[in-house]
């Protein structure tokens, strides 16, 4: 885990409706965003003890939030890779449940 991701001094992001700040937001959303998965990622936790934990009232909420404005957004039409992939492309990918099927003659 990185030391430094959650220290206090992160930054809020500013939002302008001009294309001229998009950029820069956007890749501060992402930044963001990778900081808080590596956060959640490296940060074990006793499910059993979990459920008494308030801080998580909510955290449900915030994530649907950021889910939903995205799409609200319009972002889920923009292109996420070199291969024209869009957002809303590689989430249904995700999330789409994979069945290998066996190919008749082959055992």
């Amino acid at each position: 885990m990185e030391p430094d991701l959650w220290d206090g001094n992160f930054h809020p992001v500013l939002l302008h409706g001009s294309l001229k700040h998009l950029t820069s937001n956007v890749n501060s959303i992402r930044k963001s965003m990778v900081h808080m998965a590596t956060y959640i990622k490296n940060k074990k936790i006793k499910t059993s003890k979990s459920n008494n934990i308030k801080d998580f009232e909510g955290i449900d909420k915030a994530a649907w939030e950021l889910i939903s404005s995205i799409y609200e957004a319009g972002w889920d039409s923009l292109v996420t890779d070199n291969y024209k992939n869009t957002f809303r492309q590689k989430v249904s990918h995700k999330f789409t449940s994979r069945v290998n099927l066996e190919k008749p003659g082959k055992k």
